[in-house]
C-alpha cells in the first residue's frame, strides 16, 4: 500500500478544496446540483435498468460521495420509479463529509445508507453490484486513475458505472492545482479500455474486472 498518492495526499487536497469552496458555493462543484443533474439522473436509472430487473436488490458503490447534494434524490427516484431497494455505500476521501453525510442520512424506506472514509488510490471500495464514480477522474493524475481502476477491480464488484468523456485526448492534470480538471476518456491513451457495453458519452458502463493489460503500453506511448 501506498503512503500518498501519486499526486501527493489526496485527502489534504480535497478537504483543502471542500473547505475553501475552491469549486463555488455547491462544494463538490458545479455538476454536483439537482438542477445540473435532472437529466443524468433518468440516464443512470436507464443504465441500471438494463442490468437489474424491478424489485432487485441493488448494492450501489458510490466513488465518491462527495456533498449528497442530488444523490438522495436519484435513490429516491431508483426506489419508486425501478422499484429497486438499494443499499447505498457512499466512499469519500474527505473526513469531514463523511461525518456529515453520516449524520444527515439515517436511511428511508427501500434505501439503506452507509459511509466510508477512504483514499480510493490507496485502497479498494466494498464489494457492491455496481460502483458509480461520477467526475473523479477528472481530478487525478494518470498513476492515481491506474490505481484506482486496480483497485475497482480488487473490490470484485460486478459493474462500473464511470465518467468517460468520449471522444476526447487526455492531458495530464496540474497536481499543483488543488481545484485541477479536464475531461478524461478511458477509451484513448493512456488507458485504451475496450468499448463500453453502454455510454452516454459522459458515463460509461465496464463490467469489472476490467482489462487494464495494456497498462504498460499505455503508460510507455
Amino acid at each position: 500500500m501506498r503512503a500518498k498518492g501519486a499526486s501527493g495526499d489526496l485527502e489534504q487536497r480535497f478537504t483543502e478544496v471542500y473547505r475553501k469552496g475552491l469549486w463555488g458555493p455547491q462544494k463538490s462543484g458545479p455538476g454536483s446540483t439537482i438542477e445540473a443533474t435532472r437529466s443524468l439522473r433518468k440516464e443512470i436509472g436507464v443504465f441500471l435498468e438494463g442490468l437489474f430487473p424491478p424489485k432487485t436488490t441493488v448494492t450501489l458503490i458510490d466513488a465518491a460521495c462527495g456533498d449528497m447534494a442530488w444523490m438522495p434524490l436519484l435513490l429516491q427516484e431508483l426506489v419508486t420509479e425501478k422499484d429497486y431497494k438499494l443499499r447505498y455505500v457512499g466512499v469519500e476521501v474527505v473526513k469531514d463529509l463523511v461525518e456529515k453525510n453520516a449524520e444527515t442520512f439515517k436511511g428511508s424506506e427501500g434505501i439503506e445508507y452507509s459511509f466510508l472514509h477512504r483514499d480510493l488510490t490507496m485502497r479498494p471500495p466494498p464489494r457492491g453490484d455496481v460502483i458509480f464514480c461520477k467526475d473523479l477522474i477528472n481530478h487525478l493524475v494518470f498513476d492515481d486513475i491506474w490505481c484506482l481502476l486496480e483497485g475497482f477491480n480488487r473490490s470484485k464488484s460486478r459493474f462500473l458505472l464511470i465518467t468517460s468523456n468520449e471522444g476526447r485526448c487526455n492531458l495530464q492534470v496540474d497536481k499543483m492545482e488543488g481545484n485541477a480538471s479536464r475531461h478524461l476518456n478511458l477509451e484513448a491513451s493512456p488507458f485504451f479500455l475496450s468499448r463500453p457495453l453502454s455510454s452516454n458519452g459522459y458515463l460509461s458502463l465496464w463490467p469489472l474486472p476490467l482489462d487494464l493489460a495494456k497498462k504498460k503500453i499505455g503508460k510507455n506511448r
